[in-house]
């Protein structure tokens, strides 16, 4: 019996005046950072790339980022949408 495994090429990132965070995960209210990071409060876009297709979603951190702890607030912009 073949074995029919896929995984996909899967990136997630936090790109901030053009600075890219790299995520270890995100949910609909908030992101979960992989390495700590000092952000204010800004508009933002997580942008994920699967197998060479991007996509942003853009949102806003309303409370900023703070290095000691990796989970982030955030408040959706608009629609998720292929770059």
């Amino acid at each position: 019996m073949a074995n029919n495994h896929f995984s996909a090429e899967v990136r997630i990132e936090l790109v901030v005046d053009g600075v890219a965070h790299e995520l270890a995960g995100v949910g609909p209210t908030f992101f979960v950072s992989r390495h700590p990071i000092d952000i204010p409060a800004c508009d933002a876009e997580i942008r994920m790339t699967v197998d060479g297709d991007a996509f942003v979603w853009p949102v806003r951190l309303p409370y900023g980022s703070i290095p000691g702890r990796r989970d982030t607030d955030i408040t959706v912009r608009g629609e998720m949408r292929k770059r």
